[in-house]
This record gives structure tokens, sequence and C-alpha cells, in this order.
């Protein structure tokens, strides 16, 4: 995206790629391993909105905002909301990266020290800092000497101001702060930076899909055609092979649970639910096996191996589902 690009359509494009990282960590897994941190989920959901929110801001700057010419009260206010605007985006960006695990953030430890390593940033943040951030008494970095700022009143106006610099060497400095400078260059670097992210997490789809996608888990099931098939026609005189025969079933539920978490996929409720009927009806016929409970009441473990049937093939519609996101290297979702 070059830095003379309309600013409007380039805060059109942070938008855009923003819904697509956010897409990207609502994919089923990763939500799952974000949600199991709930300080980091927290934190990711509040800086996607705050991304999606500043955007808007920003481009109501662009669409909306009163002329301040004469009106220096109005004037103050656009220059607080645009440079706290630039400020929160970035503060954003940073933390969702750095919840993402993504090499861009995951170094630093804080925002600031992320954003001197940007020009692009760097300007915007000393910019907010130096000017409506903390003008009157400014020691950062601690290498620099003592300085108070200050906004020259009379520049204000819908495109910026002049800010001056006094510092306790007795040297003087000003700079002139223009938004739509400011914006267009940081909007480019965040949209580059979130286009990125997007492939990087495509990449590790792609990564992880790879490592399974030759193991699909609709087979563990195929395995029981056996087993049920004997379920499903048991009469009083085959009660001792009851036992062996529900084991084989439990063991296939067991290895195919251990399968979906070993895939870092959730076992959500869907999942558990299916699973307790199963073992439910399960442990009902081996009590049918090995106990007195229903007498010699077939029909009734016959209906029971029928529901177990059932539900072995509801099963099988989900882990075809699943085994279908994983039958090529990327997450369709």
């Amino acid at each position: 995206m070059p830095p003379s690009q309309d600013p409007l359509v380039a805060l059109r494009q942070l938008y855009d790629v923003s819904r697509r990282l956010r897409d990207r960590v609502n994919y089923s897994r990763r939500h799952h391993l974000l949600a199991r941190n709930t300080s980091a989920w927290n934190t990711t959901c509040s800086a996607m909105d705050v991304v999606g929110d500043t955007c808007q801001a920003l481009t109501a700057y662009f669409k909306h905002a009163p002329v301040p010419e004469g009106d220096k009260a109005s004037a103050y206010l656009l220059a607080y909301g645009v440079l706290q605007g630039l400020y929160l985006q970035q503060d954003a960006v940073f933390w969702w990266c750095k919840c993402l695990d993504l090499p861009s953030a995951s170094t630093f430890k804080e925002p600031g020290e992320w954003a001197r390593t940007i020009p692009e940033l760097d300007r915007a943040r000393n910019a907010r800092n130096d000017s409506v951030g903390h003008p009157v008494r400014r020691d950062k970095p601690r290498t620099s000497p003592l300085a108070a700022f200050f906004i020259v009143q009379h520049s204000l106006s819908l495109e910026g101001f002049e800010l001056h610099q006094f510092n306790e060497r007795g040297v003087f400095d000003f700079q002139r702060v223009s938004f739509p400078a400011l914006i267009a260059d940081q909007v480019r670097v965040l949209s580059e930076i979130l286009d990125r992210a997007c492939r990087r997490l495509d990449q590790d789809d792609r990564n992880h899909h790879r490592k399974f996608m030759l193991k699909p888990l609709t087979p563990i099931l195929d395995a029981l055609s056996y087993p049920l098939e004997k379920l499903g026609a048991i009469r009083s005189y085959d009660r001792p092979l009851i036992p062996g025969l529900v084991r084989e079933v439990e063991r296939a539920l067991d290895k195919l649970k251990a399968a979906i978490v070993e895939r870092d996929e959730p076992f959500g409720d869907t999942w558990q639910w299916e699973f307790r009927k199963l073992h439910r009806a399960l442990a009902l016929i081996k009590d049918y096996a090995t106990s007195n409970e229903f007498g010699t009441d077939d029909d009734l473990a016959d209906v029971l191996a029928d529901f177990v049937r059932y539900a072995i093939d509801g099963l099988k519609e989900m882990t075809e589902e699943l085994d279908g996101r994983y039958s090529s290297e990327g997450a369709v979702e």
C-alpha cells in the first residue's frame, strides 16, 4: 500500500484485514486454544474490537470532523481524539499480535517498546505523548533531557498543529503535527503487520493440518462394525460375550477423544453430550450381561444396542466433518 494512497481507502483496508485476522482467531481450534487462558482471550477480544473502533473513529475524522477554525475548544478536542485514537490503535495491534505469539510482537514486553522499532508508529506515538499524552513533563527515554511541550493555539486546524518544545538544557525545538500524514503512515504499516499475521496463521494452520491430514478420525469408528453388529443380535445365551464387545466400543471412544484432543480441537459440549449418552447406554448393556437388573429382557438390550449404533452413526457425521477440514493443508472454517 503506497504512502500516497487515499487515507479513507487505507483505513478501509486496515478494517478489512483486521476482519480477516478476526476470522482466523475464531477458527474453532484457535479459539479453543486462546480461551484456555482467560486473560489472553479477554485481551484478544478487546484488541480486536479496538482496532475496528479506531478505524471507524479515524474515518469519521476525514468524513465528519468539524472545521475548528475560530473554535479552539473543538480544535483541541479534535487533536486529543485523533492522536489518542492512533495511540489506542497501536496498543491494540501490539497486544493482539502478542496474544497470538506472532514474531512481530512476541519479543517485546510492552507496546511502546515495540512501536519505537517502527518509524511510522514511533512518530505517531511521540506526537501523541508530547502533545496530548504527557506534555507537561517528559523525560522518556531516560537518556533525553527533561522537556515540556506546548501546542501553539493559533496553529490549531483541521490538519493539525505546531508543537513547541523547551528542555532543561535550554534547547528550543518545534515541529508540525499533521493528522492526515500520521494516520496514513500508521494505517499503512498496521495493515501490513496484520496482513503478515494472517499469512503466518495460515501457515501455522497448513503445518498443523499437514501433521494430521493422513490420520482421519472416522476409521476409528468404522472399525466398530463387528462389535456393533454383534451387540445388535444379542440374546440371553450371548451374555458372556457382551462385556468384551462393550469394551471394544469404549476403547474406540477413548481413542477418538484422545485423537481430537491431540489435534487441539475443542472437545466441547456437543461431543461430551454424545459421549455421555453412549457411555450410559453401554453401561446399561453391560449391566444386562452381568446382573439380573433386566432379567431376560432381551428386547430392552436390543433397543439399547440400536441406540448405540445410531449414536455411533451420529458421531461419524461429526468426525467426517472434522476430517473434511483436515483433508487439505489449509483451514476451512
